[in-house]
Formats: C-alpha cells, structure tokens, sequence
C-alpha cells in the first residue's frame, strides 16, 4: 500500500467531492490507514469502501485513488481500477504507482500497446522500476501472442492459435476481443459446446457493462 502525507485538496478533484462531506485531511488518514489493514487481510471490498472515504474527505490525495484502484484491480473491476489510476495520474503527474497501475489495467483489459505507452512513463520517472519492466515484458509477450494466434488461424492451424489466444487471457481476462477469437477457433475445432459457453459469457459481460463490441 502507499504512505503519503496529507496533501491540499485540488479544484477539480474538489469538484468531485460531494459537497456536503466535509474535508478532513486526518480524519481521511484514519480511513487509508483502516483501508491498508484491511487490504493485508485480502478484504478488497471492506478496503475500497475505507478508501473511498478517505477520498470523501480529502479528495486531492493522489495516494487514495491509487490504493482504491488497487483494490478493484484484485476484485477484476479492471475499468473501476484504470479511472482510479488515471485520477491519481491527474492529481500528480509525476506519481508512479498511478502510471504503473493504469498499464496493468489496460493489459488486463486486452490493450497491451497502451499498457506498454503507460508502463514506459513509469520508466521516465523510475528507470529501473522492477515491475515496470516485467509488466511491459508482459504486454510485448501479448502483442507477438495475437500475431501469432492470427497467423496460425488464418493458415488453419487453429490448435495453435488456440493455445495463443489462452496466452492471450491470461495475461488479459476480461478482453472480450479475445474471448471471441478463441470461440472463433473452438468453432473450427468443432468444440460447439465450449465455444457456446464463452459467448454466452461475453453477452452478458456486455449486458452487465452497457459493453458494445463488433
């Protein structure tokens, strides 16, 4: 989790404050505190609501949004967790831990080229950043993953391309792009059932997001 000081809340993310809360930068120190006690003890959903109330009153705390979107990152709500870091990346722009937190969303998602342009301002400001450099070795792994799976497909290799596109989720579980090649290919090696069962999950993925993909 990360530690900070409290810091100055700012106009626009003041603005995003409900106006009756009133701002407290200790009383907000309190509830991350709590939030981080309750993340070592894997309680994501008790750690995101004392997150948000940390970010009640003090909205401006970079820290907050990162430790919130931290917490959905591991519930899967991979969107919920990007909006978060890209809070934190708008409050300071200098803060890492946003930068690095947006890539490991995109990639999960199923957008590694924006991952690895996320990934790479974390390196601007950290050049040896440990997890920067794995997860963008992560995402390179993804991008030769979808060549790959495509060539095969299109020679009809579809054993292959199967293989690349379960690569492919598990380094980005909630890309439906993906989830649809791969019942593409489970078509092709006349696997109906398993491939009527991951469309049926990605309609209602779709259905529950307001998703629309073609």
């Amino acid at each position: 989790m990360d530690e900070g000081l409290p810091v100055t809340t700012t106009p626009v993310e003041a603005m995003e404050c409900d106006s009756s809360s009133m701002l407290d930068p200790e009383v907000a120190e309190q509830f991350k505190k709590e939030g981080n006690e309750a993340y070592k003890l894997k309680e994501y959903d008790r750690a995101a609501e004392l997150y948000s109330k940390a970010i009640e009153h003090n909205p401006g705390h970079a820290v907050y949004y990162s430790n919130r979107a931290l917490t959905y990152y591991y519930l899967e709500s991979y969107s919920a967790a990007l909006e978060d870091s890209q809070r934190a990346i708008r409050i300071d722009e200098k803060f890492v831990k946003g930068y690095l937190r947006a890539g490991c969303c995109y990639l999960a998602l199923g957008n590694p080229q924006q991952a690895i342009s996320f990934l790479n301002k974390a390196l601007e400001f950290e050049k040896r950043n440990s997890d920067a450099l794995s997860k963008i070795q992560q995402a390179n792994y993804v991008v030769k993953c979808i060549e790959t799976a495509d060539a095969c497909f299109n020679k009809g290799d579809f054993r292959t391309a199967l293989h690349y596109w379960n690569q492919c989720l598990g380094s980005s579980p909630s890309c439906v792009r993906y989830k649809v090649k791969k019942a593409e290919v489970l078509v092709m090696l006349e696997k109906y059932s398993e491939s009527n069962v991951i469309c049926k999950q990605v309609v209602e993925f779709c259905v529950e997001n307001s998703v629309f993909w073609c």
